[in-house]
């Protein structure tokens, strides 16, 4: 609906009033998760909002916690950023780390940072009582089995509180997708019950039993000597049971049924 390129921000005081309403009609709710990228890119805009939040919660009988994304970008001090993070009752930030190859975030994903600035940001979060969230990707096109060892070896050395690891899939529309096209790397069919849990390209180098089997064991080799090993393998049989159809379907029911015990568990209490 418009020439050029623009980003259009909400301002602090109407996210504000949205999550003052939320309170106020949720009195249960004690967690907000802010679905949003653009933090680091106006940070005084960042401070202005975290300001805010952090007077409404001193307002509020029971303090709302709080979550969102950010976006490494080189060269970007992070520190007043993580600070009010802090003072506004910040829980967790989710870093999008998607591969550890330099090669694979440059050729194919058109990202810049480099490895150092993902572990420095996240040191740096925990420094101010942050916890850390990774994304990862695996079976990127072009990607390698040594290619995807860094992803493990970055992850290994963050030690995240938790991921969000997926197998890449091709939407159509996407440029990876036109990618994926040109190099005769997609099948005839997709199967969208198990979009992100079972790899798809036609890749010789990492093909698609090595990709599985990379998705499968993540968790094992990124907190093996760091977390219980029975955990581990449980982790492992669970993700093992998301890359089946069938089981996929009956995992996914299970987990909404375990969410509404949750949820109504937490508003007897």
């Amino acid at each position: 609906m418009t020439d050029g390129r623009y980003v259009r921000f909400r301002s602090p005081a109407n996210i504000i009033a949205e999550i003052r309403d939320i309170a106020e009609s949720m009195t249960a709710k004690k967690e907000i998760y802010l679905e949003v990228e653009t933090f680091g890119a106006d940070q005084s805009w960042a401070r202005e909002l975290f300001a805010g939040l952090k007077n409404l919660n001193q307002e509020l009988p029971m303090p709302i916690a709080y979550g969102a994304n950010i976006r490494v970008t080189p060269g970007v001090d992070f520190n007043e950023l993580f600070a009010a993070c802090r003072d506004a009752n910040f829980r967790f930030i989710n870093i999008g780390l998607e591969s550890g190859s330099d090669r694979v975030r440059r050729e194919v994903l058109k990202r810049y940072y480099a490895n150092e600035d993902i572990i420095r940001t996240v040191k740096l979060a925990r420094s101010y009582g942050l916890q850390v969230a990774l994304f990862n990707m695996v079976g990127l096109p072009t990607e390698t089995p040594a290619d995807f060892q860094q992803t493990i070896d970055v992850n290994r050395e963050c030690q995240p509180d938790w991921h969000m690891t997926s197998i890449f899939y091709p939407y159509p529309g996407t440029d990876l997708y036109t990618l994926c096209k040109d190099m005769n790397l997609l099948p005839a069919t997709t199967a969208d019950s198990t979009e992100r849990v079972e790899s798809v390209l036609n890749m010789t180098q990492f093909d698609k039993r090595q990709v599985q089997k990379a998705f499968i064991w993540f968790d094992w080799n990124v907190y093996k000597d760091h977390r219980p090993w029975y955990k581990l393998l449980l982790r492992v049989v669970a993700t093992k049971l998301r890359t089946k159809p069938r089981l996929h379907y009956v995992y996914r029911n299970l987990t909404k049924l375990a969410f509404i015990k949750k949820i109504k568990g937490k508003l007897k209490s």
